[in-house]
């Protein structure tokens, strides 16, 4: 899979993580667009269109109030959504909220990028 034609939103309130995050994921090849206010993420969303986005729970708007939203809205329903928690009940909290999966922080950089590329897989995949 060639990364590089892929775009990943990562959202998440802290400037370190999201600087951590996208060097990580440029160096894996993706295209990384960043958004540090979780208030405007679903208008992000909408005008970039991601393959996959990355975000945090614990910001003014939850990344898990963010993905039940999102996968109520046809036009955002099919972007698989990663939430990027620090919480203890991380996969109880990423499976309510509809997300399709998540990387619990502090996080492996192989793994979050071996992550991202099987969802974008599935995802394309699905959409055949």
């Amino acid at each position: 899979m060639n990364s590089g034609l892929y775009k990943v939103l990562v959202c998440d309130d802290d400037y370190d993580i999201l600087d951590i995050t996208s060097m990580l994921l440029e160096y894996e090849g993706f295209k990384v667009i960043t958004q540090i206010d979780s208030n405007k993420l679903i208008d992000q969303a909408l005008k970039e269109q991601p393959d996959v986005m990355l975000v945090d729970i614990r910001m003014p708007l939850p990344g898990n109030v963010i993905a039940k939203q999102m996968k109520q809205m046809p036009q955002l329903a099919h972007i698989p959504i990663v939430l990027f928690p620090a919480e203890i009940d991380a996969h109880k909290i990423a499976f309510k909220s509809g997300a399709d999966g998540f990387i619990e922080k502090p996080f492996d950089a192989d793994n979050l990028a071996s992550v991202i590329r099987s969802l974008i897989r599935i995802n394309r995949s699905e959409s055949i």
